[in-house]
């Protein structure tokens, strides 16, 4: 990978090079928040802080969405050692 696509790759990241068509939208991370959604084109633009309430709300639906990644690794984890214990007990 070229210092030129490493640095198209960050600024897309952060949503300033994307095309205003919102192709290119899913380039857009937020890194620790899974679940993160970009707005659309046509959503209408929130002027005002958010409550207490809605950023609870927010904690709460990322939190849910960490456990989930949480624990498909660890039954990703979990499979790996099956899978391993099974050919171990094959080669005895």
């Amino acid at each position: 990978m070229t210092r030129r696509d490493i640095i198209r790759r960050a600024f897309r990241g952060t949503g300033v090079g994307i095309d205003s068509e919102g192709k290119m939208k899913d380039h857009i991370i937020f890194p620790g928040f899974a679940s993160y959604v970009p707005p659309e084109k046509d959503e209408e633009h929130i002027v005002g802080d958010l409550t207490e309430k809605e950023i609870k709300y927010l904690e709460k639906q990322e939190d849910k969405v960490q456990k989930q990644i949480k624990k498909r690794k660890q039954q990703a984890k979990d499979n790996k050692l099956r899978e391993r214990a099974k050919k171990r007990a094959k080669n005895m």
